[in-house]
């Protein structure tokens, strides 16, 4: 079941849809999503519980996410900014990045995938 922050209460179709991509052996997860004032609005801070979800529902509006991303042996821990809008379509992904003294670590995008 998608993770929904509405805290306005606003219709299922007034509301952007994250979905993370997936795969065997390269997929994302969102571990949390943050507001622009920094609070945390999905999500947990327990060291002992981590939730992660691959859908989410979240009003229209700015937010961070930090997201795990997992290509084979290699995983990493990115965020990524980005502002919603309202009943858009959006798609986490992870990309593996070489900068030449590093491989494997990641970078994560939120491409917008319909209106």
């Amino acid at each position: 079941m998608p993770a929904s922050y509405n805290p306005s209460g606003l219709p299922q179709a007034e509301l952007a849809f994250v979905e993370a991509e997936g795969g065997y052996s390269k997929f994302a997860q969102i571990m949390g999503v943050f507001d622009e004032t920094g609070r945390r609005v999905v999500g947990t801070d327990s060291w002992v519980k981590q939730d992660r979800w691959t859908k989410l529902y979240l009003e229209p509006g700015r937010y961070q996410f930090a997201v795990h991303c997992q290509m084979g042996t290699l995983y990493a821990a990115p965020s990524v900014t980005v502002e919603l809008s309202a009943g858009a379509h959006y798609k986490v992904i992870c990309r593996a990045m070489n900068n030449g003294a590093i491989y494997g670590a990641a970078e994560a995008q939120i491409k917008k995938v319909s209106p």
